[in-house]
């Protein structure tokens, strides 16, 4: 910036302060920390997300060994190792009042984001230098911040994809990597902030932060991009996320562009950011195709459709995003595909839909309004992560609640459609009994190669249900009924305890349920690492929610 009128080179101000020549702030950084080596401060920020990436990397290759040589489970050592490190992984807090704050989600992704907050206030705030007298140059604060910044940018617009990279490379499906999308982008927002801050006190113990707009483009361009940075961030706490998904949705796409706009007035040619407009060209490439959906009315809040394909192919527990012609044609969804793809030329998608607040109870006014049986339906996908993995258990335990069932009917299908299946339970919690309908014959089906327990929640039945029954024993038997909410906790611990080899948990809910089933798991890890199930060669466990 050129020195407003009065503001001479080598003259002090009205504050007594000395204005020094251009070669005196050269001398000045150079004995200190010059401002083009503080790009350093943004380089160690990136090595501890790239390090971070490589462990993932790294874990998810032994994995894919892991599950294509099942052998490398009965390996010594592996058992205990496998628990320790699932024990400060899997555990998640019950839903609380807090969650307005931060969606919680597991421990694992939790401590990962808690270690790149230390990284990034250690790099920030350790080192004293903050300022530099008025007139020698921008504040190393000032600058520390803002590569950090941008060292944490492309990270949030990829985390943020459905199709990304990193899902490639460490086999996480995009929306679990949600958390991790939120997380650095609060802490973007946090080196942002201290970036702001900084340079707002840096000119107005120079010239004035009033003068200092005046005459300094870049903060005007700062604080315009500094406007959707906040709208993003307010916008996306859990609430707005949850309750007015649709205005969330909307916004947080117009807020990101602008930010990206705005961004580039603000830096362009400094700070090399326009190297992340690749990702406005990658949004562009999600591919989707047209189909005809097909809707049922189940019960008076609860649908089916049905999209019957020629080109796509999918593995059980993916979902697909729909957006619908004649219903919020602006809109994509994520609808779970509850069926298993064939190997014939026609595939037909199935899914179970509960009507919410929100487009599902909107599509389903508009066919009971319209009395529509068909739409014309654009097809994303599919993504998320295969529940192929689950084959290579000795027993898999399916734990789920409501329309969940929609995404464990597809599992248990590909389950039970194995070479050597396992041995297969699944336990489903519902409100009405009246529920099994929406999946009669693929129920029917499942009870000869599974154990098959209901859980009816309503008609008053609020006490927890025992962890198990006589009749469940025999996987021929009809599904067994039982009246209450389940004891999920109390299930697995039941049904690893008499279970021998590889146990996998797997679940489908509401957080509570979720959370339920992680914190049983937990417990089981925890008696694996003391040796108190020397049966058990180890116990996995996945899940899918509702929302992300």
């Amino acid at each position: 910036m050129h020195a407003p009128p009065g503001y001479t080179p080598g003259s002090y101000d009205s504050r007594g302060n000395y204005i020094p020549t251009d070669d005196e702030v050269m001398a000045y950084q150079a004995a200190r920390v010059a401002w083009e080596d503080q790009v350093v401060y943004g380089y160690y920020a990136l090595a501890f997300i790239v390090g971070v990436l490589a462990l993932a990397v790294v874990s998810h290759l032994f994995w894919v060994l892991r599950v294509r040589y099942n052998r490398l489970g009965k390996v010594v050592g592996y058992a205990r190792l496998a628990a320790a490190l699932r024990l400060m992984s899997y555990p998640r807090l019950m839903p609380t009042s807090l969650n307005w704050i931060w969606s919680w989600g597991a421990l694992g992704p939790n401590l990962i984001l808690v270690a790149g907050l230390l990284v990034a206030s250690c790099l920030t705030w350790v080192n004293k230098l903050y300022y530099y007298p008025p007139y020698y140059g921008s504040a190393p604060l000032y600058l520390r911040s803002e590569w950090i910044a941008m060292a944490t940018l492309p990270f949030v617009y990829v985390l943020g994809a459905k199709r990304n990279m990193l899902s490639v490379l460490t086999g996480v499906s995009h929306e679990k990597l949600q958390i991790l999308h939120q997380g650095a982008a609060f802490n973007f927002i946090y080196m942002s902030l201290v970036h702001t801050i900084t340079a707002c006190i840096r000119a107005d113990r120079e010239y004035g932060l009033v003068l200092t707009i005046q005459f300094d483009d870049i903060y005007i361009s700062g604080f315009v991009a500094l406007a959707p940075l906040l709208v993003l961030f307010v916008g996306s706490l859990p609430p707005i996320r949850k309750y007015l998904y649709e205005a969330f949705y909307y916004v947080h796409i117009v807020m990101a562009l602008f930010f990206l706009g705005a961004l580039f007035w603000h830096g362009y040619g400094l700070l090399d950011n326009d190297s992340v407009a690749w990702r406005l060209g990658w949004m562009l490439l999600n591919n989707p195709s047209w189909h005809l959906a097909r809707i049922e009315l189940l019960s008076e809040d609860t649908y089916k459709l049905t999209v019957p394909t020629y080109t796509l192919k999918w593995k059980a527990g993916q979902h697909v995003f729909l957006r619908f012609m004649a219903v919020r044609a602006l809109e994509s969804h994520p609808f779970t595909i509850s069926n298993m793809c064939t190997a014939g030329e026609v595939d037909t998608m199935v899914f179970l839909v509960r009507s919410q607040n929100g487009f599902t109870k909107a599509l389903l006014q508009h066919a009971l309004r319209t009395n529509t049986g068909e739409y014309k339906v654009l097809v994303d996908g599919p993504y998320g992560h295969s529940a192929d993995e689950l084959r290579v258990f000795d027993s898999v335990l399916v734990c789920v609640g409501g329309s969940g069932i929609s995404w464990a009917v597809a599992v248990l299908q590909a389950l039970a459609a194995s070479p050597r299946p396992p041995a297969i339970k699944l336990v489903w919690a519902v409100r009405d009994a009246s529920a099994q309908g929406w999946f009669a014959s693929e129920i029917a089906a499942l009870n000869k190669a599974a154990t098959v327990e209901i859980h009816v929640t309503g008609g008053g039945h609020d006490s927890p249900a025992s962890a198990h029954s006589d009749k469940e024993d025999s996987p021929s038997m009809s599904s067994a009924i039982q009246h209450g909410r389940p004891d999920f906790k109390a299930i697995i611990a039941h049904h690893v305890g008499q279970a021998q080899g590889s146990v996998a948990v797997a679940a489908c809910g509401p957080e509570s349920l979720l959370a339920d089933c992680a914190n049983g798991v937990w417990r089981v890890e925890l008696d694996i690492l003391m040796g108190r199930l020397p049966e058990v060669d180890e116990v996995y466990f996945a899940s899918e929610a509702y929302g992300w």
